[in-house]
């Protein structure tokens, strides 16, 4: 890791560790409602996905594939062994600013090919 992409993971777990912020509780509903057109049947890329909680919601409103990215490797560790975690989502650790690089690094794990993927339809940047 080079010391640039250390100070971003340091930074990104320091704000994650930090429950001082509403927004997640403020936004969420209003996220789920824009999408609710769009997610059945959908694969779905969730940028900044933290413990997973926004992708197992969309998987319980018909998506049929979740890719959750994170830059905190806690995040992705707690999503991923979360007990509701279905078949359907993938979670990853990555880098958003690198996201295409990261995706291709990781396709045999989320069978999600940057360019490929003909029913992606919602990006969300959590």
């Amino acid at each position: 890791m080079m010391s640039g992409e250390l100070r971003t993971t340091n930074a990104f777990d320091a704000e994650a560790s930090k429950s001082d912020c509403m927004s997640d509780f403020t936004a969420r509903p209003i996220v789920f409602d824009m999408c609710k057109e769009h997610v059945k049947g959908a694969t779905v890329l969730d940028v900044g996905c933290g413990e997973g909680y926004v992708a197992r919601e969309l998987v319980d409103k018909g998506a049929s594939k979740i890719v959750g990215i994170d830059i905190n490797s806690d995040m992705v560790k707690a999503a991923s062994s979360h007990p509701a975690k279905k078949s359907c989502e993938y979670y990853i650790e990555g880098d958003a600013s690198r996201l295409k690089e990261t995706l291709l690094r990781t396709t045999n794990k989320t069978n999600l090919m940057p360019g490929g993927e003909t029913n992606l339809r919602a990006i969300l940047y959590g």
